[in-house]
């Protein structure tokens, strides 16, 4: 099967000499380092195996065996010989065979071999650090109702193989959401997030900014992750992408319809009016390949400059939680704590595509010693923009939302006007509105919307797009801070337009626009 995926890179893999005389990159951390336990009685979506950089492990008729066979023992990771990869990949084999798998491994990120290579090699050029080899990672299915305690013998016996990185037991992805009429009247007085600084992020100063040019997100692709989308709501634009399978429930497609709305809500004169409405979106569910392969998805479908939001947060380890609210979502984490997620980020980053991520509404303390520096930007970094929830007008830390010194921003995680649900107003699906939206689901949308805003508005001026370090930096100048607590500041627009045209490492440094990187066709 083939894919057309647009690009991640605008330019070549090809570099000049002046360009590959780099540093050496920065070590990338193990998925090893972090502890996946889940409850005993908790039951996971399938199980994850990454083997070790280097061994070069791909599934060959079936079974595991190294990409180059009889691969030369200086070219194995330390304490690997050929004759003990290939022994510990027949025990692997057989331990599957003692527990309750429901059919063979299959490739986690499902491209090809070439372009996985292309966009590690420019990744790790463009950035300066390693980045994981994604045909590493395999998926196991596993039978129905197995819970963690069926599967932890066998993880622990995975992973005390040289030849696995890790092996973990995969949580299933939550929503981070907190909780015949006359004609639509226009809703845009009610969104107070979109308005002056300190209340909000002062979204017009965007809209206006260098005599309109770009501002409203223009030439900006963006993607949401998620799980359902109410795509024929009155109040959206059309979608130029739509991937994976859509979620059945009315939480699902509720959820994702606010999410859109606070974004891409259409400057219509009826319903609210979206932060950067003239950027282009589309959509990519997590189901049925999981969070990790949409992540991929989504950032090779928005290209180089394009932003990907990534709305679901999982299970964490317990311990760091301090839950006074929401107690049914306390200790859920970011995705990106689960190594294939934050690798595919972390690729995503390096190849230039800005990933928003929901800090998720877990009350805990994500410095906590529990998560192993999980959390700790000068330990590893994915490069996304991680984000809080605070109260609508004081900005204060939500009850519920997580905390620490890896948020890089607040947002509203309250009383969002937007779409879907109809408890503000709607005779149906097509016309509702809420003015209840909440959790770290509310507030990532407003800064995604913030970053497509800023994004447009480089372009506005002619200039490359910006890499993601670079919005970071763009959309703290200026930015309110919370009262309180450890969440980030709160985008100012009205202050961080003045950093444009921005020139320092933008995408495309390293890229020879004259020969664009090739992709297969079709999403996975």
């Amino acid at each position: 099967m083939k894919y057309f995926l647009a690009a991640f890179l605008m330019g070549s893999t090809v570099l000049n000499a002046a360009e590959a005389a780099q540093e050496p990159l920065v070590p990338r951390i193990p998925g090893n380092a972090f502890d996946y336990t889940l409850p005993s009685d908790y039951s996971p979506a399938r199980l994850v195996v990454k083997f070790t950089e280097g061994t070069g492990i791909r599934q060959i008729d079936g079974l595991w065996r190294p990409l180059a066979v009889g691969k030369a023992r200086e070219e194995l990771p330390a304490g690997l010989a050929p004759e003990d990869l290939a022994w510990q990949l027949d025990q692997a084999h057989d331990l599957l065979l003692a527990y309750p798998v429901a059919g063979d491994p299959y490739a986690l990120f499902n491209a090809d071999d070439t372009l996985l290579a292309t966009l590690k090699s420019n990744g790790e050029q463009s950035s300066g650090r390693q980045q994981a080899d994604l045909g590493l990672y395999f998926a196991i299915p596993i039978e129905a109702d197995t819970t963690f305690g069926d599967l932890k013998d066998l993880l622990d016996q995975l992973n005390a193989l040289a030849a696995v990185e890790v092996a973990y037991a995969e949580p299933r992805p939550e929503l981070t959401q907190a909780s015949g009429l006359l004609t639509t009247p226009d809703f845009m007085p009610y969104q107070g997030y979109l308005f002056a600084a300190p209340n909000g992020i002062d979204a017009p100063a965007a809209w206006n900014h260098n005599r309109g040019r770009g501002g409203r997100g223009t030439n900006v692709k963006v993607v949401d992750i998620e799980g359902a989308w109410n795509e024929t709501h009155e109040d959206l634009p059309g979608l130029f992408y739509q991937g994976g399978t859509e979620f059945q429930g009315a939480a699902w497609e509720n959820h994702g319809t606010a999410v859109l709305g606070e974004m891409a809500g259409v400057d219509n004169a009826l319903g609210v009016h979206g932060i950067a409405d003239l950027a282009t979106y589309g959509v990519q569910s997590a189901f049925p390949t999981g969070v990790a392969p949409a992540i991929f998805t989504a950032a090779a479908v928005v290209g180089e400059g394009g932003i990907v939001v990534l709305e679901l947060q999982a299970p964490g380890p317990w311990g760091a939680a301090n839950c006074t609210c929401v107690f049914n979502q306390c200790g859920l984490v970011p995705m990106e704590y689960w190594q294939a997620e934050f690798d595919a980020i972390a690729l995503a980053s390096a190849n230039c595509v800005t990933v928003v991520e929901a800090g998720g509404n877990g009350s805990s303390n994500l410095d906590h010693p529990i998560y192993g520096r999980a959390f700790d930007r000068t330990f590893r970094n994915s490069g996304a923009l991680l984000v809080a929830a605070s109260t609508a007008t004081t900005r204060v830390p939500m009850c519920f939302t997580n905390q620490g010194t890896r948020m890089d921003f607040h947002a509203w995680g309250e009383l969002v006007v937007t779409t879907g649900w109809g408890d503000f107003w709607g005779s149906g699906p097509n016309d509702w509105y809420t003015a209840r939206f909440a959790g770290t689901s509310s507030a990532t949308p407003i800064i995604a919307g913030a970053a497509a805003a800023i994004q447009g508005a480089q372009k506005g001026y002619g200039q490359p797009p910006l890499a993601p370090e670079n919005i970071l930096n763009i959309l703290h100048r200026g930015a309110t801070p919370s009262n309180g607590g450890k969440i980030g500041p709160m985008p100012n627009l009205g202050s961080a337009v003045f950093s444009l045209p921005y020139r320092p490492r933008i995408c495309g440094k390293y890229a020879d626009p004259q020969k664009p990187a090739e992709f297969p066709e079709g999403p996975p």
